[in-house]
């Protein structure tokens, strides 16, 4: 920072109260260039939205008589926008809204069908991927098809491709 406040004899004058408002800007920018590099950011902060433990109704397992109706699961979904906060200006539009993303996921999984929790987990985060402006997307799918266990769960990320 090249700003130096307290010239001799113009403490006062319209000049000094320039100079001081100019350091401060410069100050503050450089604060705030500071702190995102020191975050790691390029920019702005990047910000998650977590959904946790979303009911849904799936056909899923290994034995046939496991897929014949639809059996509750949760699945838990953390979220990175592609927008930055920013850039949001307290707009709904701006941002991923999490009530449809909730909404999507229990449309798509209504309509599956799979033997492995661990292939329907990875669907949902392509699928929400493909249908949202998401850059990163976590699942955990959790199954409460065991007995002697709260239940059996896989936790996957994924990125969306950049092309």
């Amino acid at each position: 920072m090249s700003c130096f406040i307290g010239f001799y004899g113009v403490h006062g004058t319209k000049f000094a109260k320039k100079l001081k408002d100019f350091c401060r800007q410069e100050l503050l920018d450089s604060l705030a260039l500071l702190e995102d590099a020191h975050l790691g950011m390029k920019g702005a902060p990047e910000h998650l939205i977590h959904i946790e433990q979303l009911e849904i109704f799936v056909r899923v397992g290994v034995p046939e008589k496991e897929r014949v109706k639809p059996q509750r699961l949760t699945v838990s979904i953390t979220f990175w926008p592609t927008r930055n906060i920013r850039e949001l200006d307290d707009k709904i539009g701006r941002t991923v809204n999490y009530s449809a993303v909730c909404k999507e996921t229990k449309k798509f999984t209504g309509e599956q069908s799979y033997n492995l929790i661990e292939t329907l987990a990875d669907r949902i985060a392509a699928h929400l991927l493909k249908k949202f402006a998401i850059q990163k997307i976590t699942i955990e799918l959790r199954k409460f098809a065991l007995k002697d266990a709260a239940y059996a769960s896989v936790t996957l990320t994924r990125s969306a491709s950049v092309d």
